[in-house]
Order: structure tokens, then C-alpha cells, then sequence
């Protein structure tokens, strides 16, 4: 099995950073559970109607369902299950390997139809695309190579149909998912084919990552949020390879932009799954207001992976404070804390008797739970095969030493440009609490240089020394440590988690004149289970200044471990009501209380349907 990279396995000198190889990598605490708990919903997604269209295939028959995520979904299974094989630690791992194996057969004999199908079809170049990385995350961890050269002749077909000019590629720009780019370019490095990257490279040039968000997103025709991040995310991995400073510098202008002013507070993006063209264009769930369709769960996974490839590029700290307020928000709130459910979108608000449902006629507010997918079922998949991944998220290395990019208990190996095996072991309850420690063992005295992430949210970050120097690290910065570390020395990091209260930017106009709850990485919601009131009639009485008057309680029963937030509320007689005026009542037309908010990424794992609200309308002079 490899011990390289799973999907950061860019060439050695493109003087980018590199993850850490996932067998060299142990996750615990918070994002190790998430991570222990995909066995067993992919072993559940085999009982689902993911399977039944490659059936069909392979017996010959023309499937009942020939959408293209669908015919995608189980290639991202066998991607998920590769990767998951790569850690042998994992529970279920033997039943996942012969599961892993069957269903390799069945997509083998299956690919011989769907090569047939007409390019134009059921987005068959996006069907690809997930091929060509499944065929190479199965070689990884199978080191059979049968699934990869099926892809390489897949790709060496679509190259012909291109060069001999098939329509299907000259209207690219009107098909909603176009993320073969990204496939070619991985399938390229495992083959050792540098004319399958050429390839990419022809199809990426066809959109112009010059233009702006919303020409590239919307401009000319619509598409998929997931999909421009999955665009983009190829334009980064020629990045990786060959550098050019003006394609780099657009990427980077464009990612900027994307999440300066199209990005949901608790990471989404996106609403009737395209970016909006209009700059803080960012709707709510409000009573009277309805919108089903906000904040798709596929977009933050890709928004994580494009982002997460712009870091390696870079290696700038700002990259990560997106993608851990994504991870540990929107991307995990999507999930049930088992990982057998899921949401499609996941609004920020949802109150009230809705009219509309999910396309499985359910109610908004409960999760599609395993083996019953969604009938566009991109979202539990694309989890699928991301959550296995999370290891190469979390450290980087570059020639000098390591950079600690996200904070969960474990432990990982390293070998120093000098040869010296080094062990980390991280321990810490982040995110619930803010202490984390760093011990370092190795064979001998070795010398590298420790970069910890310090996140934007913290303003009065300490970090303490093996020799009992106390920093304090500037937030939104890496702190580097550069010593010759023996073993035993330890390395600690008091992150404060204050309650805090973020105001709506009135450029919004679903969150002007609103808060939202905080507490260090985490965005809060208050959930219909823990109120007796109707949720809109809630408005925070504490104003920004929250944290004098808010209070942080450990719940170790309640939702795996979660600490909630006490907050002062004012409850009106009536809903607040978005563009009715005024927004705000007297205190005297309401009574006081204080509630219980719970992390956003926890909601919806008790009472289905349920309800939450998290941007909240502040008290008359709360806000100001």
C-alpha cells in the first residue's frame, strides 16, 4: 500500500506543501470520530439505490435513472472505500474490502455501456471525471491497476472525440458539470501520462478564469457551485505543477472573491445550487419568505477541496480559517453525528409549517437517511470519499519542517530533511475547548520547523515554549517554531473561546439588523427542541457585547459532548418579520428569558423535523 499522499501527490519539486501521508497519520478527538464513523455509512450506501443503475448496466439494459449524479455516485463509493482501506485501523475494514471489491467488478463490467452512451448525455464528461479519480484512489489502495486502465482508455476516447472536434465539448459552458478537468489531471500522475494533462489543460483553457465570479458562474449560463470549485480546483493542480504567476494570482482573486461576498457565515455557498451573481446576494429561510434551496452540502466540500490545493500553493494561515469554519460547520452540520443521514442544503434558517419539500416529499428539516438517498444523491456521496481525506487537511510539510493546520487529538510521523524520525501527539477537545498540546518524540535531536496555525477568530492567543516561554501569537498567522527538538519537549496553545456575537453586514439584507452566536470555531443556532416559543419571535437582548451576559456550559450527554451558550433573550408576542418595519419591538412588549443555543453542525439530531434559526434580530439598541 502507498504511503504517499492520497490525493496531494503533486511532484516533489513544485515547491508547494505537501500533506502528510494518511499511513502516517493517526486522527482522534473530534474529527477522528467523524472520520471513524464513514465505514459503516458507506457499508449502508450499498443497500441504497446507488447500485441499482450500474446493475442495469451490466446486465446489458439502459438504466431506469441515467442522471449523471447518480451515475457518479458510485464511483465516489469506491473512492470513499479505497481511501478508508489505506488506514487499516478502521472498524469494518475486511468487510469493506470484499464489498470493495464486488462492487470494482460490477463498475468494470458496467463502464463497457456507459462508454457507449453519447457524450452529451446524463453529463457524461462529469461521469467521467469521478471514474478517473475513483480508478486512481483504488490503485492506491488495491494496487491493482485494472480500474485505472479502463480510465486511461475512457480518457484516450474523450482526447480522440475532442481532437476530432464532438460537439459535446464545444458546449461545455452549458453543461452544469463539467469536472473531468480534475480527474485527467490525477489520472495523468498515476499513469505517468503527461498527455492527459495536456488534455485537461485544453478543456480548462476553454473557460476563462480570468473573468470574475460571477461571468464564471453565472454569466453566460448557469452553473453548479460544486462545480465551478471542482473547475477551479483543476486550474489549482496545474498550479501545483507548473506555476504562472498571473493564472495563480487570478485564482487566488477569484477565491477571494467567492469568499468575501458569496459565503454563508457557517461556510455554505450558493443557493439554487449556483453562486449568485450579485455580491452579498445571500438569502435566508425566513417565515414568509421561504427558500428551500440554500447553502448545497456538495459546494462546501468543494469549496474545501479548492481551497484546501490554494494552501498548498501559498501557504498562507487565511486559507484554513475558511475552510475550519466550512469543516466544522457547514460541511459536518450536513451529516448526522452518525454520518447514516444527510442534508441537501442546509439554510441557515428554518422555521414554520413550509410548504415545500424535499424532493423525497419530506419535511426540510429531517435528513435523508441511509439506505434512502436523495434522487439527486451527490451530497452523502461526495462526503463519501472527502471524510477518508481529512488526514491530508490536517498537517502540511514542506522541506523546513511541519505546519499544524487544524486542531483534533492524535498523532503523526515525520522524517526531518535530516533523516530523523519524529512523532507528534496532539491532544486536545478542540473544538469544544480551546487548549491544545504538542509533545515531540525522535530517535535523536532533530531540527525543523514547527508552524502552528493560529485561527482568525482569536485575538489573545498564548502559545508556550518547551522552555517555558510564553508567546502571544498574532491571530490569522502561523507561529513558527524554529529549534532543534529533543524528545519529550512540548509544545502548548491557549486558544480563549469567548462567546461572541458577530452583527449581519447590512450589505446583506437577510441579516441586517441580526446576530449571530459564536464561541470559538463554532457558529450557534437556536433549535426548536430547547424553546417553548415559536422560533421568530426571539430577539437577542445582549447585543454584541454577548460575552458578559452569555454563559458556556459543558454538556457531555447532550449531542456527543457539546458545550451550549446561554444567551439573554427578548421574546415578542409576534414574529419578527423581514421587511416589515420596524424590526425591532419595546422591551416592554416583551418578556425576558435566557436559552439554550447548541453548535450548528449538531442540529437536527434529535426531534425530526425539527427547526433552528441562527441569525437572530437583535433587542431595539441591542445591535448598536
Amino acid at each position: 500500500m502507498s504511503t504517499q499522499p492520497l490525493i496531494g501527490n503533486w511532484p516533489i519539486d513544485s515547491h508547494a506543501l505537501r500533506p502528510v501521508g494518511v499511513r502516517y497519520v493517526t486522527l482522534e478527538g473530534f474529527l477522528g470520530e467523524r472520520v471513524a464513523a464513514n465505514p459503516a455509512s458507506l457499508l449502508a450506501g450499498l443497500n441504497s439505490p446507488i447500485v441499482h443503475a450500474f446493475e442495469q448496466l451490466a446486465a446489458g439494459t439502459i438504466p431506469d435513472d441515467r442522471r449523471g449524479s447518480r451515475l457518479s455516485d458510485l464511483y465516489k463509493w469506491i473512492e470513499g472505500c479505497a481511501a478508508t482501506l489505506l488506514d487499516p485501523a478502521h472498524e469494518h475494514h475486511e468487510e469493506l474490502g470484499v464489498a470493495l471489491c464486488r462492487i470494482a467488478d460490477l463498475v468494470e463490467r458496467a463502464n463497457e455501456s456507459m462508454f457507449r452512451l453519447e457524450l452529451k448525455e446524463v453529463h457524461n464528461l462529469y461521469i467521467a471525471g469521478h471514474f478517473f479519480q475513483a480508478a486512481v484512489m483504488h490503485a492506491r489502495a488495491t494496487g491493482s491497476q485494472r480500474l485505472v486502465e479502463q480510465a486511461g482508455a475512457w480518457a484516450r476516447r474523450l482526447q480522440i472525440a475532442f481532437d476530432q472536434g464532438n460537439p459535446a465539448f464545444e458546449e461545455m459552458h452549458e453543461q452544469a458539470h463539467p469536472c473531468v478537468e480534475l480527474g485527467l489531471i490525477l489520472l495523468a500522475r498515476v499513469c505517468g501520462k503527461p498527455e492527459l494533462r495536456d488534455f485537461a489543460r485544453r478543456l480548462v483553457e476553454r473557460f476563462d478564469v480570468a473573468e470574475g465570479v460571477a461571468d464564471l458562474a453565472c454569466g453566460r449560463h448557469r452553473r453548479h457551485a460544486v462545480c465551478v470549485e471542482y473547475l477551479l480546483s483543476a486550474v489549482a493542480e496545474l498550479q501545483l505543477e507548473e506555476r504562472e504567476a498571473a493564472t495563480l494570482q487570478r485564482l487566488i482573486h477569484l477565491w477571494e472573491e467567492l469568499v468575501q461576498t458569496r459565503l454563508y457565515v457557517a461556510g455554505g455557498i450558493g443557493y439554487d445550487e449556483i453562486i449568485p451573481a450579485a455580491p452579498f446576494d445571500l438569502p435566508h429561510i425566513l417565515e414568509g419568505n421561504p427558500r428551500k434551496d440554500v447553502a448545497e452540502t456538495c459546494a462546501s466540500i468543494g469549496l474545501a477541496m479548492l481551497t484546501w490545493r490554494i494552501h498548498a500553493l501559498v501557504g498562507e494561515s487565511r486559507f484554513y480559517d475558511v475552510i475550519e469554519r466550512t469543516l466544522y460547520n457547514h460541511l459536518l452540520g450536513g451529516l448526522s453525528l452518525d454520518h447514516q443521514a444527510v442534508y441537501y442544503y442546509n439554510p441557515l434558517q428554518l422555521t414554520g409549517d413550509f410548504p415545500h419539500k424535499s424532493d423525497l416529499g419530506q419535511p426540510l428539516a429531517s435528513r435523508t437517511r441511509l439506505p434512502v438517498v436523495h434522487r439527486t444523491s451527490c451530497c452523502i456521496t461526495n462526503a463519501w470519499r472527502f471524510i477518508p481525506t481529512l488526514s491530508e487537511y490536517v498537517y502540511s510539510a514542506d522541506d523546513e519542517g511541519l505546519y499544524i493546520n487544524l486542531f483534533t487529538s492524535g498523532r503523526l510521523s515525520y522524517i526531518t530533511k535530516d533523516g530523523v524520525q519524529t512523532r507528534i501527539t496532539v491532544d486536545t477537545e478542540y473544538p469544544h475547548d480551546g487548549r491544545v498540546s504538542l509533545t515531540v518524540q525522535c530517535d535523536r535531536d532533530a531540527s525543523f520547523v514547527l508552524r502552528v496555525r493560529i485561527p482568525d477568530w482569536c485575538d489573545a492567543a498564548a502559545l508556550t515554549l518547551p522552555d517555558g516561554a510564553v508567546h502571544r501569537p498574532q491571530a490569522g498567522r502561523y507561529f513558527e517554531i524554529s529549534r532543534t527538538w529533543s524528545t519529550g519537549d512540548e509544545v502548548t496553545l491557549d486558544l480563549p473561546m469567548s462567546v461572541k456575537v458577530l452583527a449581519g453586514d447590512p450589505r446583506i439584507q437577510a441579516t441586517a439588523g441580526c446576530g449571530v452566536v459564536t464561541r470559538g470555531p463554532l457558529i450557534y443556532c437556536l433549535e426548536a427542541e430547547d424553546v417553548d416559543e415559536p422560533l421568530p419571535h426571539f430577539q437577542l437582548a445582549c447585543g454584541t457585547g454577548v460575552s458578559t451576559a452569555a454563559r458556556s456550559l459543558w454538556c457531555g450527554d447532550l449531542l456527543g459532548g457539546v458545550n451550549v451558550v446561554e444567551v439573554p433573550v427578548h421574546i415578542r408576542e409576534s414574529p419578527f418579520q423581514r421587511g416589515t418595519a420596524p424590526y425591532y419591538v419595546p422591551s416592554s412588549q416583551c418578556r425576558t428569558a435566557r436559552v439554550r443555543m447548541i453548535p450548528y453542525y449538531a442540529r437536527g439530531n434529535r426531534r425530526q423535523p425539527t427547526g433552528w434559526v441562527t441569525w437572530i434580530p437583535f433587542a431595539k439598541g441591542g445591535g448598536e
